[in-house]
């Protein structure tokens, strides 16, 4: 067995272990893999962070631009099994379909198939994560092959109560850190098998995509999963009446996501005294307007926010952006305003607003600013400590790439986002490219 043969041993036999990964690290730094060498780092890297950490845009960039240089690559050479497919596929997990630096994570078609490819599965990758599409009449979900899972998602048919019951009693599922379930139809009966699972006790981030109601009012009657510290609710489902639910919960919470919820969301959780320790709040598709804007902005509960997105919530507009930012309790690293129908005047709000001095990172992407707006960006003197700048989708031509160039203000810029900008010549470009060099994606 080769050198790289063993330390690829080492690390599938060890999934949650980063040691043998940084060793394969540093063997492909020594024999001429240096892209494929940092993209372990990075990830390992970022993997580490806290919540809030305003290091992981930067990050996340860098893990980007590595991946869409090498990802044909690191994702090819997977044999054909039966019913299994390779990586998260994105479907049910934020990211990138490799974690760590490897595809880690399986994905069945059903548990017989799972069962049936455990082997060569656990054979192939550092196999940490399962996507299970559990088929109808597969009501036990227990299974040997879970355990040393940290990461499990269902989805697939309506699961009931006899499948998550099943699934709560397993021993094998004790060291699963993340859960997440694609659509349920539990009685209050399964949901408490599942929030009182002693066997779950580990799990810190939860996520629910459709009626996920009875497990958050389960949760809210005797608040169990003691290390829960994520949350991510999606789906009409999560109506105020549910949000508002979170107000029983211990303050343990210090990532919130809610995404295509109905009705005034906002409102509720700026009045929600459990999230006084949230340190990211991201708020996807909920058409939260002028007045849910102000109602988070005036919000002592949120006053700790480290990271906040409203992305695609084109409601806001450039006078909920005005209402956000114009005196907010909250002074966060990490501000997303992709998709909100901002114009130039929203970006002249936010420039001259009390956020900008600590913002960090500032993604403005899928948003009509235009030339105008980046011309207003470049001039302002509020820039100066702005890192990590995505102006993707946005409008933008040469001379809006000229204008960034020739600013005096953003010298600390690590990573510019440009992609999708078409009308940017290549005059705009390599004038970016002289300014910004490798902090450049376009």
């Amino acid at each position: 067995m080769s050198i790289s043969e063993a330390l690829l041993a080492a690390i599938r036999e060890s999934p949650d272990d980063d040691l043998p990964r940084l060793a394969y690290a540093d063997w492909l730094e020594e024999n001429g893999d240096p892209q494929r060498a940092e993209f372990i780092h990075v990830q390992i890297e970022r993997a580490r962070l806290p919540d809030g950490d305003g290091r992981d845009a930067e990050l996340a960039g860098r893990e980007e631009a590595l991946y869409l240089a090498g990802c044909e690559l690191w994702e090819s050479g997977f044999p054909d099994l039966e019913g299994i497919q390779w990586g998260n596929l994105k479907a049910y997990s934020r990211g990138l379909p490799l974690s760590r630096g490897f595809v880690e994570t399986a994905r069945a078609e059903s548990l017989a198939a799972f069962e049936r490819e455990e082997t060569r599965i656990r054979a192939t990758i550092p196999l940490s994560g399962l996507i299970l599409d559990a088929r109808r009449g597969e009501t036990n979900l227990t299974c040997g092959g879970f355990a040393g899972l940290s990461d499990l998602t269902v989805t697939g048919e309506r699961l009931g109560d006899e499948e998550i019951i099943s699934l709560a009693g397993s021993p094998q599922l004790a060291n699963l850190h993340r859960l997440a379930f694609g659509t349920l139809q539990v009685t209050p009966k399964g949901a408490a098998a599942l929030t009182h699972s002693a066997h779950l006790a580990r799990v810190r981030e939860l996520l629910l995509y459709e009626g996920g109601d009875r497990i958050i009012r389960a949760l809210s009657d005797a608040p169990l999963l003691p290390n829960l510290v994520r949350l991510e609710l999606s789906g009409r489902w999560v109506c105020p009446e549910v949000t508002g639910l979170l107000a029983s919960w211990p303050a343990n919470l210090r990532r919130l996501t809610i995404s295509q919820a109905g009705g005034n969301n906002a409102d509720v959780l700026a009045r929600t005294v459990s999230l006084a320790g949230l340190l990211v709040l991201e708020m996807i598709d909920l058409s939260v307007g002028a007045a849910g804007a102000a109602a988070l902005a005036a919000s002592d509960v949120l006053a700790g926010l480290a990271v906040l997105s409203l992305h695609d919530n084109p409601a806001l507009n450039d006078e909920g952006v005005r209402e956000l930012v114009t005196k907010p309790r909250f002074r966060p690293h990490t501000l997303h305003l992709g998709r909100v129908r901002m114009g130039p005047t929203g970006v002249t709000s936010l420039l001259a607003s009390p956020l900008m001095p600590s913002l960090r990172t500032l993604s403005l992407a899928n948003n009509p600013i235009r030339d105008q707006g980046v011309e207003i960006l470049g001039r302002s003197s509020n820039t100066t400590g702005l890192v990590c700048l995505d102006l993707s989708y946005t409008g933008l031509t040469d001379a809006a790439a000229l204008a960034l160039a020739r600013s005096q203000h953003l010298g600390a810029l690590k990573d510019l986002c440009l992609y999708s900008n078409a009308c940017i010549g290549e005059r705009g470009t390599r004038a970016l490219r002289e300014r910004f060099g490798d902090a450049l994606r376009i």
